[in-house]
C-alpha cells in the first residue's frame, strides 16, 4: 500500500500545450546557465552514465593520491509525489520565472484532484496538495528546479545529482572522511527539512 502512485489522466491537448512550455522554459534555463552542473537527470546529453563517470573518475584519481574516498547515497522517498507546490513556486522568481508565467505554473500545480476507483465504487474528489502529476511532460523540470540549490549547502563535499543524490569526498583519513560527510549530512538534512523533502531510510 505504501507504494501505491495516483494514475494521472491527463488530455492529449494538456500534453501539447504543456510540451511547448516545457521546451520554452528548458532552453531559457539552459541558454542563462540556471541550472547546477552537478545535475544530470531530465537535461539533453546527460545520461545516467555521465555522473556514474565523473564519480568512477574521480576515485581513480584520488587512488592514485593515495587517498580514499567515502560516499553517501540519497534516496529520495516519493520526490515527485512530496514537492511543496508553495515551496517549488517561491523559489521559481530566483530564475526569473515572475508575472503571467509564474501565475500560470501556479495555476497549473494548484486545484487538482485525484479520487479512487475500486470495483463498482469511487471515492470522492481530495485536492492534491503536493506533486506534480505522474506522467506529465513538465514535471520532472519542476523537480529539478525544486532541488538546484541543493549543491549550494556542500562546504567540504561534492554531489552528483539525478533523480537521487551521491555525496562524495575524499581524503587520506578515513576520520576526516567521516567527519566530512555527517558535516554534510546534517547540512542535507536541515535542506531536506526546509524544502519538505524525506529520504528514503528503507
Amino acid at each position: 500500500m505504501d507504494n501505491y502512485r495516483p494514475i494521472s489522466i491527463l488530455p492529449v491537448l494538456s500534453k501539447v500545450f504543456e510540451r511547448v512550455v516545457q521546451k520554452q522554459l528548458y532552453e531559457y534555463l539552459e541558454k542563462n546557465s540556471l541550472l547546477s552542473p552537478n545535475q544530470f537527470a531530465f537535461r539533453k546529453h546527460r545520461s545516467t552514465q555521465h555522473p556514474v563517470t565523473l564519480l568512477s573518475d574521480h576515485i581513480r584519481g584520488h587512488m592514485d593520491k593515495g587517498e580514499l574516498t567515502g560516499a553517501v547515497y540519497i534516496d529520495l522517498r516519493k520526490a515527485f509525489d512530496t514537492i511543496d507546490h508553495g515551496r517549488l513556486l517561491s523559489k521559481l522568481p530566483c530564475y526569473g520565472i515572475r508575472g503571467r508565467e509564474l501565475i500560470w505554473l501556479e495555476n497549473y500545480l494548484f486545484g487538482r484532484k485525484q479520487f479512487v476507483v475500486f470495483d463498482s465504487a469511487t471515492s470522492e474528489g481530495h485536492t492534491v496538495l503536493t506533486g506534480v502529476p505522474q506522467g506529465s511532460v513538465l514535471g520532472p523540470l519542476l523537480f529539478v528546479l525544486l532541488i538546484n540549490d541543493i549543491d549550494l549547502q556542500m562546504k567540504n563535499c561534492q554531489i552528483l545529482l539525478y533523480a537521487d543524490a551521491v555525496v562524495y569526498t575524499s581524503d587520506k583519513s578515513c576520520e576526516a572522511i567521516e567527519s566530512n560527510l555527517n558535516s554534510e549530512l546534517t547540512n542535507l538534512a536541515r535542506w531536506f527539512s526546509n524544502n519538505k523533502l524525506v529520504l528514503n531510510l528503507k
